[in-house]
């Protein structure tokens, strides 16, 4: 059976996506697709040890950052944050989305709103070592 879903923002609004006459129109796709669309978009961050043993990880895509006792901790951290953030960004997403520096977080947003599941998410962060 397929799974659809209908983006809309809070309240029951539908996302409107401009068309050339200025018409928003609503969509309504298939999860499975929108997966595959959203494969090749994962998580990146940079991983900095802290004087105290720390880490804190910088997140390329979303400007996020959290720190934790241990990389394990920070990635947990991360992924509850990108969740909270995706949520945040759904509920208020006339705003968000027409801030010119958030514009392109829609489909990280999407893909964490999708996967629904922090475990899942904790596990497309990659991390690489940075320097201060």
């Amino acid at each position: 059976m397929a799974r659809w879903i209908l983006l809309r923002r809070c309240g029951g609004v539908n996302v409107r996506f401009p068309s050339n006459e200025g018409v928003g129109l609503p969509v309504m796709i298939d999860v499975g697709v929108i997966e595959n669309m959203l494969s090749a978009y994962t998580f990146s961050a940079i991983k900095y040890i802290e004087d105290d043993g720390s880490v804190t990880l910088g997140l390329n895509e979303l400007d996020l950052a959290e720190n934790g006792r241990n990389e394990e901790d920070a990635i947990r951290k991360m992924a509850e944050a990108i969740f909270e953030y995706s949520e945040d960004y759904y509920d208020n997403f006339a705003l968000w989305y027409s801030a010119p520096n958030r514009k392109t977080h829609l489909p990280y947003v999407v893909k964490a709103l999708i996967i629904n599941d922090v475990d899942k998410i904790g596990e497309l962060i990659t991390c690489r070592p940075g320097e201060i």
